[in-house]
């Protein structure tokens, strides 16, 4: 990496190192301790040698093409990531015409490009990471097998899921950040405060219900509410009954011995899922929605019973057809997984 390309910050604290006498490897070990990136023996030897050149570390003037912001345009765009944790260049890009970041449009390159400059550095949220190669395999067996199904097939599915409901404001999986600051605002981790842990499922029918659960789930737990809500629930549904199709993900309570054994006795047709794979199940949609609504009405919260009370309100008010356009997503997700060979799909 050319050190023209480096932060000032960090070329200051190569320099600062090398007055020291910290050999080159140490120096690379302690770069991406302290600014999580990689620098190589070039640009340190070559970030030194300007300093002992011209007492300076700033790059020296030269043609060509012009920079795309100005550093009064490069300030502001700094100041609107540091107080808007959270925010995604792709945001920044899309709203130039509401919120112009030069007098010319610019690139989500050049916005990249300009954080890294000052310091900032990506940080991918966890749902994001850990796909392993065994796991992508199996995603893309399971779309192969499932990619002639259109809404009709997957409309006899019920899709169900755990998951903890509380004010979340929906962002970018990637959030940029200075190296050492909080990358989750304190409005943001003061809502996860209050929530309520839900067992919910989703019918192509429109229908949404959650169930609230106390403690942690585990198989005797999860059977009983399978008992309670679920199965009478949907076999009193003419249109789904003998044709049920249950959609759950791997938890280990899931498919363990006595829900297994539960599941055989109530002779409930279970769905294959792959494993790591919340981006194809549209409850999952269900629970962003639900999240985001909780953090716009965050005002009114201000226990963990005003959430579950306005969470099912917010379910309550779903409507058929946005329930709809999540079935009729399915065969594109299934598509996009075969297409990114395993990788995440962007639902």
């Amino acid at each position: 990496m050319p050190s023209e390309k480096l932060p000032i910050r960090l070329r200051w604290f190569i320099v600062e190192e090398k007055k020291k006498n910290t050999l080159p490897s140490e120096i690379k070990t302690k770069v991406k301790s302290e600014f999580n990136r990689d620098v190589s023996y070039y640009s340190i030897r070559e970030t030194y040698n300007r300093y002992l050149e011209t007492g300076d570390v700033i790059d020296l003037p030269r043609s060509g093409r012009p920079k795309a912001l100005s550093d009064r345009e490069e300030r502001n765009l700094v100041r609107l990531f540091v107080n808007n944790v959270g925010t995604s260049v792709r945001s920044v890009v899309k709203n130039q015409d509401e919120a112009p970041i030069s007098e010319k449009p610019v690139s989500r390159q050049t916005v990249t490009r300009t954080l890294r400059m000052r310091g900032f550095i990506p940080r991918f949220s966890q749902r994001g990471k850990g796909l392993t190669q065994k796991n992508k395999f199996k995603r893309v067996k399971f779309a192969q097998k499932h990619k002639e199904w259109t809404y009709k097939d997957w409309e006899k599915v019920v899709f169900t899921d755990e998951a903890r409901l509380f004010p979340k404001k929906t962002v970018s999986s990637v959030r940029w950040s200075r190296v050492n600051s909080v990358s989750v605002p304190e409005e943001e981790r003061n809502m996860g405060n209050y929530f309520v842990n839900v067992w919910g499922y989703l019918r192509s029918d429109g229908e949404v219900r959650i169930f609230k659960f106390l403690g942690t789930m585990g198989q005797i737990k999860y059977t009983q509410t399978l008992e309670k809500h679920l199965y009478d629930a949907v076999a009193q549904t003419n249109r789904h009954s003998g044709k049920l199709l249950l959609q759950q993900d791997n938890a280990p309570y899931h498919t363990g011995k006595v829900a297994t054994k539960w599941f055989g006795k109530k002779r409930i047709n279970r769905l294959l899922w792959p494993p790591q794979s919340p981006d194809l199940s549209p409850i999952e949609n269900i629970w962003a929605f639900i999240k985001n609504e909780l953090w716009n009405r965050r005002a009114q919260i201000k226990s963990s019973s005003d959430v579950w009370n306005i969470s099912n309100e917010i379910v309550h008010n779903l409507t058929g057809s946005y329930i709809r356009s999540l079935y009729e997503s399915l065969p594109k997700r299934i598509e996009s997984v075969i297409e990114k060979k395993g990788n995440r799909i962007n639902y």
